[in-house]
């Protein structure tokens, strides 16, 4: 686990890591379920599955902005090297 989100943060930033950390309590939730006994109840689970979908949608989100980003900086350098060919 520790290895994909090392491999994450230096592919795509340290928002990205944030992707695992659900994941994380999702297993810990399963073991403590299957080993320890625990209840799980349908209020955690519900509320739990709420947190997740919103740091997806975060993490979306994110990555659409550094597109874009990425797609604005191109096209600024473009305009550049015109205007420097021109000269």
């Amino acid at each position: 686990m520790i290895f994909v989100q090392l491999w994450c943060t230096e592919e795509k930033g340290p928002v990205f890591v944030t992707m695992f950390n659900p994941l994380s309590t999702i297993l810990v939730a399963v073991l403590a379920y299957f080993i320890v006994g625990e209840k799980l109840y349908m209020g955690s689970i519900v509320g739990g599955v709420i947190v997740i979908v919103g740091l997806y949608l975060l993490s979306w989100g994110k990555e659409g902005d550094q597109e874009a980003k990425i797609k604005s900086e191109e096209e600024s350098n473009t305009v550049h090297d015109e205007g420097v060919l021109e000269a």
